[in-house]
């Protein structure tokens, strides 16, 4: 992103960073999630060069580049937050307001907060625009993804399928959108274990994207990656390990090296690499990842606390177990602050953290975890679904007597675009 420097870093020295909040009014959604996902401090320009070397320095000195990215990102979601709370547009522009604070709360993880903001935006432009309108097909995609990243898959699935047969009536089977939202179909089926539903449809979605966008476009990238997740998910791995070097290699080049999704990437390959047993080959890599999504999303964002879990999960088949509770504890502390105690991530690290208990011959605490893990997914996706019945099935096998069980295999967290 092009900016002013010695602009941004005046104003952030007198007033902090609420006096960056005018930054962002009278810029759409898209464009604020494209500035929010690049923003470098280190890349803005300034009126003169010495200017800039001498302000980054200052940077360098007083906060540190990292931290500073953090902060002046956390304004561009702060802007858009208060710009939705105080404007007073009303009708379409009304709605794209709640959209673009629903949007940038989406990308920093918190989807809880971004749900209301597009329920209004849905709400708006169906009164105002009509329910077939592009613009309210895309808040009911935008309203399915946020409630398919909290978990709530059943109540997702139908608002998938809404703007899927509303796209392919009003935009035809092969527009983008509608190919992405066949994609984010597969993902929520995927999500809810239908895998043998989900396949067929992430490789519908993948073939329409490489003949209408190509095969290096970014949501071409993210569909090779999905059926990745699919594929892998089904005991794959060699099938699915060419697909994920394929999506990383593939964004690295068109979105660069510390892209979000080129991070994800990265936990998502090593994720394969590790189901295969190769955890030294992993582990390297969960650190990249991890290394990467700490400096441009934060330690708490969403991504950033699933490759935690994920190089715990790496470190404790490896059995360096001290280390590897240490991450499993602070990657549940992040994933229950962030998206709260009954999301389905919370209860996958539960889970982990009941196995290592279990193998250190910590019963008692073990069995506590697997239970409160059955009770988040029972919460999530109900009785009957196969992750509720194996943790319920993993604490009745835990006897308060016990000290050696088997492990099973942990849960991993990777993307779906």
């Amino acid at each position: 992103m092009a900016t002013i420097a010695s602009q941004v870093w005046q104003t952030f020295l007198a007033k902090g960073v609420s006096g960056l909040l005018v930054l962002t009014k009278n810029v759409d959604a898209t464009q604020l999630t494209k500035v929010f996902e690049t923003f470098d401090m280190a890349q803005a320009q300034a009126t003169q060069p010495d200017d800039r070397v001498r302000i980054l320095e200052e940077v360098a000195v007083s906060i540190g580049a990292t931290q500073l990215n953090l902060q002046l990102k956390q304004a561009i979601i702060d802007s858009a937050v208060h710009e939705a709370d105080n404007t007073a547009a009303t009708g379409e522009a009304l709605a794209n307001v709640q959209n673009k604070a629903g949007r940038m709360l989406y990308a920093i993880g918190l989807y809880s907060r971004a749900e209301p903001f597009y329920r209004r935006a849905l709400e708006g432009r169906r009164n105002v625009l009509g329910p077939e309108h592009t613009d309210t097909l895309s808040s009911i995609s935008n309203l399915a993804s946020c409630l398919d990243n909290q978990g709530h898959h059943a109540e997702a699935e139908p608002l998938y399928r809404q703007a899927l047969e509303g796209r392919q009536r009003m935009m035809g089977p092969d527009h983008p959108d509608t190919l992405s939202d066949i994609n984010n179909l597969a993902a929520c089926l995927n999500d809810q274990g239908r895998r043998a539903e989900a396949e067929p449809l992430y490789r519908q979605a993948l073939e329409g994207q490489k003949r209408v966008l190509g095969s290096d476009h970014p949501r071409t990238l993210g569909s090779i990656s999905n059926l990745a997740v699919c594929i892998k998910s089904q005991g794959r791995y060699a099938e699915a390990e060419p697909l994920y070097r394929e999506a990383l290699e593939g964004r690295q080049y068109v979105l660069g090296p510390d892209h979000p999704s080129t991070l994800m990437g990265i936990n998502n390959l090593a994720n394969c690499i590790n189901g295969q047993g190769r955890h030294a080959e992993a582990e390297p890599l969960y650190r990249q990842a991890i290394e990467g999504q700490e400096r441009v999303l934060g330690p708490d964002h969403p991504d950033t606390v699933s490759s935690i879990n994920n190089l715990a999960s790496c470190i404790d088949y490896q059995g360096r177990h001290a280390e590897a509770e240490q991450l499993f504890r602070q990657a549940l502390v992040g994933r229950q602050r962030v998206l709260g105690p009954d999301h389905p991530d919370v209860g996958d690290i539960m889970y982990n953290l009941g196995n290592l208990l279990a193998t250190l011959g910590r019963t008692q605490e073990a069995k506590a975890m697997f239970v409160d893990a059955k009770g988040v997914y029972e919460r999530a996706y109900g009785p009957e679904h196969e992750e509720t019945i194996d943790a319920a099935e993993q604490a009745a096998t835990l006897n308060d007597d016990d000290s050696e069980e088997a492990k099973e295999e942990e849960e991993e967290v990777e993307e779906a675009s």
